[in-house]
């Protein structure tokens, strides 16, 4: 039932029924050419073999040049296995493991590749339909209706076992994300990946903490749908998550962080850093406290910690943390002084320049740093308290802020 099908759906593709004295004379190359190397089967045109790759070198040669070097490894087998049924050297016992493994594997890359297993099934069709015509008119094997039968069968088993391979390969395609986060919950928790996985692996990595503000379920996941890297991997939750991209320098890593950035739905913030294989661990501690750090205080965009770097070094510190955020308490429960504070920081220190981004007079901000300086006991005015009250309000912020989305990464 099969092959009739098979049959009948090889009948509505585009045929060349007759080739001219020039393809007859050149077809016993035909088959090294499309394959671009190797040599042909000796005598191929009086063979078997090579009556069967007369009939099908037409549609090779029609087929795009992607197409073809992919289907070249799949038709070798299939034009192999159908031959060797037509000269009586088939039956059930040359489908051992070996046949089904090198027939399911030849498909499977093609369907990896994500090319149509209608050319494949085609070209079998052409295989197995000429290969029926031989025998009928009693080309290979001395018993026609042996032939016939075993021809019949071959191409059953072959579409069966073509099928299964993509079959495989579809469920394969599956299990990519999930190995993909198996390897990257490994890397950045500082365990050893799964045996195997180790070659495939880059020796440096982008590793970046994401993090999207705003509701909607699996909006992460949704945009990393729409942005795929080489050997990327990830770990992603609803509004957050890791991504490990490869990368061979800091230039490199910064580029596919920004790229990244451009797919994300805003507002969105990047924690990056980028390390060696075997320092993702530490990588991964990094990028979350930077990833804090600019969630709570700063704009979204990409952050490494060069950006963060002072603040970053006082939230290493929980004690000093700690004592920064009570001594802006004061400043952080009234809104006008935090409004005013925040604008100094931002300007820099710079009088005219905050005074205009809160259109006020400059009376009226000398009147409220003064109130700062009252209830915390740090001049404003001084370059080192300045950065003092910055680095507290960034510690109160931290604190204070909304919880990042990140997956747990325990085994």
């Amino acid at each position: 039932m099969l092959l009739v099908v098979l049959v009948a759906f090889t009948l509505l593709l585009p045929r060349d029924e007759t080739l001219s004295s020039a393809e007859r004379e050149g077809m016993p190359h035909m088959r090294t050419t499309l394959a671009g190397s190797g040599s042909s089967r000796e005598d191929v045109t009086a063979s078997t073999g090579g009556m069967l790759w007369q009939r099908v070198a037409p549609y090779l040669r029609d087929l795009p040049e992607r197409s073809r070097t992919g289907v070249l490894p799949v038709a070798e087998i299939a034009a192999d296995l159908v031959e060797s049924a037509l000269r009586g050297l088939g039956g059930p016992e040359t489908w051992n493991t070996a046949t089904v493994t090198r027939v399911r594997s030849a498909v499977r890359c093609w369907a990896l590749n994500r090319q149509p297993l209608d050319a494949v099934l085609a070209i079998v069709g052409h295989l197995t339909e000429h290969a029926v015509d031989l025998a009928v008119a009693g080309a290979g094997a001395v018993n026609v209706a042996t032939a016939l039968q075993d021809v019949t069968d071959a191409g059953n088993e072959l579409v069966r076992e073509l099928l299964a391979g993509c079959h495989q390969a579809a469920h394969d395609q599956e299990a990519v994300p999930e190995r993909a986060e198996r390897l990257a919950m490994a890397l950045l928790s500082g365990r050893p990946v799964e045996p195997g996985a180790a070659d495939e692996l880059a020796p440096a990595y982008a590793v970046m903490a994401c993090h999207i503000r705003g509701e909607g379920p699996a909006r992460m996941k949704t945009a990393l749908s729409r942005w795929t890297a080489r050997g990327q991997l990830s770990v992603l939750r609803a509004d957050g998550g890791y991504v490990l991209v490869p990368a061979a320098s800091e230039v490199e890593a910064a580029a596919a962080a920004q790229r990244l950035h451009r797919q994300l739905p805003e507002p969105a913030w990047i924690g990056l850093a980028w390390r060696g294989q075997a320092e993702l661990g530490r990588a991964r501690e990094e990028v979350v406290d930077v990833l804090a750090l600019a969630t709570a205080v700063h704009a979204p965009g990409v952050y490494d910690l060069n950006d963060v770097l002072v603040d970053y070094a006082v939230l290493r510190q929980p004690a000093t943390s700690a004592a920064l955020a009570r001594l802006v308490a004061p400043v952080v429960g009234n809104s006008v002084l935090y409004e005013t504070l925040q604008a100094f920081i931002d300007a820099d220190g710079n009088r005219s320049r905050a005074a205009a981004r809160l259109v006020i007079h400059r009376s009226t901000l000398d009147y409220r740093l003064q109130r700062i300086e009252q209830v915390t006991g740090c001049r404003p005015t001084s370059a080192r308290a300045l950065g003092m009250l910055s680095a507290g309000l960034t510690a109160h912020a931290v604190g204070n802020g909304v919880a990042l989305s990140l997956p747990a990464l325990s085994a």
